[in-house]
């Protein structure tokens, strides 16, 4: 069975799609002017907006009405099945799970079917990073050999957990955070939140709109974010092998929190990192990030995840005290 394609997480005007002016205009222009290629993939930082970005774009490609550009008709028979998410010619994978290869056999079935009632076919693959090596290589050919109207769109936090030759075959688009204002001017026009409140998420996110909104949907979210970042920075400047061990195992005892954790210490260090002005300590919150976002998949893969807190807690250089924010 192929995953329901749910797309309810865009509002079907573009105007509301919060920042990346630059890569709307660019996507616009490709459509208007025919000019779309048959992959691309969109990378960057996670909860910024990459997926819904792609499913704009995959709706505008399939409207069949009077469209401008990224500008569907929101009239069409498409449109209003894309927004049911019950259009045929449209795949979307946004489990945010792991993906094996009976998950890309299904996709490239789909792909190898022609379109039912539409002049292409869409598949956008959200966290692409996650696809295991064996389905990272039974998606290639297709990517290779893309079959005749179709389009593919992948996004993906870390491209470089991505196979180089699916790299290279693919367009890329680099989407950056937004900027704090961006973010605060969401959550106030949207959001019934005091200014305070909103500057302080907004801050807090470093630019990751979907954290911000999590965190406004969930009244306990921004707190515990702060409390377990007090903790975690508490563990890693701590000198002695039995804190780190004992913060390792706390960490990890509720698995549903591992990816509000990543999130919390990305924002966090990216937001301390920008305030540096020394080289050596801004490579090691860099070293740092890093290992954060390799952990991310090494639980993806069930890995013990107190041994993956363990890890990132034994950093090299971690008690060096650059990363207090």
């Amino acid at each position: 069975m192929l995953p329901k394609a749910d797309c309810s997480i865009i509002n079907t005007q573009m105007n509301k799609i919060v920042g990346h002016n630059t890569k709307l205009d660019y996507l616009d222009r490709l459509i208007k002017g025919d000019e779309t290629s048959h992959a691309y993939c969109f990378f960057g930082p996670s909860r910024i907006g990459k997926t819904t970005v792609g499913i704009a774009f995959s709706k505008a490609i399939l409207c069949c009405g009077d469209k401008d550009g990224l500008n569907p008709c929101n009239e069409c028979q498409n449109c209003r099945l894309f927004d049911a998410s019950n259009l045929p010619d449209f795949y979307l994978n946004d489990t945010g799970e792991a993906i094996g290869v009976e998950e890309i056999r299904e996709l490239v079935h789909f792909l190898e079917l022609k379109p039912y009632q539409s002049k292409i076919k869409v598949a956008l693959i959200s966290h692409a990073e996650r696809m295991s090596v064996q389905a990272a290589n039974a998606f290639l050919k297709s990517l290779e050999e893309p079959p005749i109207n179709t389009l593919i769109i992948l996004t993906t936090d870390n491209l470089d957990n991505l196979l180089p030759t699916i790299i290279s075959r693919t367009q890329l688009i680099k989407f950056g955070a937004l900027t704090d204002q961006e973010v605060y001017d969401y959550l106030s026009d949207t959001f019934e939140l005091e200014k305070e409140k909103a500057d302080q998420i907004s801050q807090y996110c470093n630019g990751k709109l979907g954290l911000a909104i999590a965190m406004v949907e969930d009244e306990n979210l921004f707190s515990s974010s702060k409390d377990f970042f007090a903790d975690f920075i508490s563990a890693l400047d701590n000198d002695s092998y039995v804190a780190k061990i004992q913060a390792g195992e706390k960490f990890s005892q509720n698995s549903d929190l591992a990816e509000k954790y990543f999130d919390t210490l990305e924002s966090n260090l990216h937001r301390q990192l920008y305030r540096l002005d020394n080289n050596a300590e801004g490579l090691k919150i860099v070293g740092l990030l890093d290992k954060i976002a390799k952990s991310r998949e090494y639980l993806l893969k069930n890995v013990n995840p107190r041994l993956v807190w363990e890890s990132i807690l034994f950093t090299k250089g971690s008690n060096d005290k650059s990363y207090r924010c």
